[in-house]
């Protein structure tokens, strides 16, 4: 959605070749390496040199780019977009824990070079001294403040800003006929999309391709209307072309990763993040056990919690139920 913001600098970032540790590869060509970058974020192993507000989003989200400080990262530079928080944690439209689990539950059953949801996690970007406000950078970001928790802290969602990519023709049926690589890929989506039960039509800004030929990864961003975010709202996947076909698209290692997810391994997502509230900051810590499972945001004494609920872990496993009776059906074998 239109906010009639300016759209954010296109800042300098690291080329593929340093990002990923890999001299062959050029300008244009993608890479993600998910598990560097997830580890960066989360330790903290960064710092912000550039900061703009994004032109889409009721809730205005920034694009930042970061400079990582790991010794061994050599001096890696990417951009990220920031979402804070909404006061109550799960708005419709704003709901982190929900975008948290789009992009753990592909764990389950993709592997790194396969995610098509870039690194995302929760965390408490750090003001006072850190404030870059000279050019209005950092400014318009508000500490967090629930009850009695103060920190001079902006808590939110911290994902990956994919280069290299695009939304024009993400979804190419003459291409995907003759490119195997493409189409297992928008398989793996597709997978997710139902799996996650995605409420959202989205357009450009939401679904994206990568534009070397070589690596067709697409990928889905802002993935916060899922999980039932809109109560019963029907499920609209991308578009009407989108949601009523492909899944003879998905690979055969595909389908048989997902018949390897039971009810143990959805349980992974009812603790997505843990948090504790020390002095002015929010720390993320070791998790525990569901604080409370009817709840997906929990919060006691100084810790929060995030998670999915069991009801909503329910309907992921009741989405992966219909969608292996589909694989089955289309191969012409009974469901596992």
């Amino acid at each position: 959605m239109g906010c009639s913001r300016d759209r954010p600098p296109d800042w300098p970032v690291s080329p593929p070749s340093q990002l990923c540790s890999d001299p062959s590869l050029a300008e244009t060509d993608f890479c993600l390496p998910a598990a560097r970058i997830e580890r960066w974020l989360k330790s903290g192993a960064f710092v912000i040199t550039d900061d703009a507000v994004t032109e889409d989003g009721i809730s205005a989200p920034h694009k930042m780019r970061v400079r990582i400080t790991d010794p061994d990262a050599s001096d890696i530079s990417f951009s990220v977009k920031f979402k804070p928080v909404p006061h109550d944690f799960d708005n419709f439209d704003n709901s982190p824990r929900r975008e948290l689990a789009a992009y753990q539950l592909q764990k389950l059953f993709l592997d790194e070079h396969d995610y098509v949801v870039p690194p995302t996690i929760l965390h408490c970007i750090a003001l006072g001294d850190r404030d870059l406000d000279d050019e209005g950078m950092l400014s318009t970001l508000q500490p967090f403040s629930e009850g009695d928790t103060g920190a001079n802290c902006s808590l939110g969602i911290v994902a990956y800003w994919l280069e290299n990519v695009t939304g024009y023709e993400v979804l190419d049926e003459k291409r995907a006929a003759r490119d195997r690589r493409y189409r297992e890929h928008l398989g793996n989506l597709k997978a997710l999309t139902i799996l996650v039960g995605h409420q959202d039509n989205l357009g450009a800004a939401n679904l994206l391709l990568a534009t070397d030929p070589q690596r067709p990864r697409v990928f889905s961003v802002d993935n916060g209307l899922s999980l039932g975010a809109m109560g019963d709202n029907p499920i609209r996947v991308f578009s009407s072309a989108w949601s009523r076909r492909h899944i003879d698209w998905m690979s055969a290692r595909t389908a048989k990763r997902l018949r390897s997810i039971d009810r143990r391994k959805l349980e992974k997502l009812s603790v997505l993040a843990q948090l504790e509230v020390r002095g002015d900051t929010i720390a993320s810590v070791a998790e525990t056990a569901p604080l409370d499972r009817n709840e997906g945001v929990r919060q006691t004494g100084r810790i929060l919690q995030l998670g999915l609920t069991a009801e909503e872990i329910t309907d992921v496993s009741e989405h992966l139920d219909e969608l292996l009776d589909s694989i089955a059906r289309r191969v012409g074998q009974p469901a596992p």
